[in-house]
């Protein structure tokens, strides 16, 4: 049997009241936290991917098969749009690529929520992938989460990879012509 802290707990409260899920969504938010703390950490872009769609599965309380991403348009609270679904996978290629998860974390994080990749779940993932990044860093569980994810109100920025276009360098012509060979 899993237990808690009490900051734990209370982060994983937290984040689920503020993201507007039911009561049932802290389990699942906590079973997303026990994955990250024990699996999730991958150095290479093909497993961060993969991780963070595990990650986010299981915050949707569903079992991890790391399906695909959201196919379906999405607009913000604040009239903001996503990233357009078509795009979604490339731009997460490309953050996964990037090293901004391991370089500048809050960079990750921002740009993860302006592709907001998954139809549901996008924060509490995001608030797991960071609190996991930070995790012995930076002291208790939802310090980060809370500081950090204030940042809702980034999605003003007009184009959702401005970080990852300085970190990431432009791919050759026919670049997937030449690796499906």
């Amino acid at each position: 049997m899993q237990t808690y802290t009490q900051d734990e707990l209370r982060w994983a409260v937290d984040e689920v009241e503020r993201q507007g899920a039911g009561p049932e969504a802290v389990l699942h938010f906590l079973a997303a936290w026990d994955y990250a703390k024990g699996e999730f950490f991958p150095a290479d872009k093909d497993t961060l991917d993969l991780q963070i769609r595990f990650v986010n599965e299981l915050v949707r309380g569903q079992l991890p098969n790391g399906r695909a991403y959201r196919e379906t348009p999405v607009v913000f609270a604040n009239g903001n749009k996503g990233a357009p679904w078509q795009e979604v996978p490339r731009l997460m290629d490309r953050l996964c690529e990037s090293n901004l998860l391991w370089t500048i974390p809050d960079a990750f994080v921002l740009e993860f929520l302006s592709i907001h990749p998954f139809e549901d779940g996008n924060g509490r993932t995001a608030s797991i992938i960071m609190n996991r990044r930070t995790l012995g860093s930076h002291g208790a569980i939802g310090v980060v989460a809370h500081q950090k994810m204030a940042c809702y109100p980034f999605r003003n920025v007009p184009e959702p990879t401005n970080w990852v276009d300085t970190y990431v360098p432009p791919r050759p012509a026919g670049w997937e012509t030449q690796s499906a060979s």
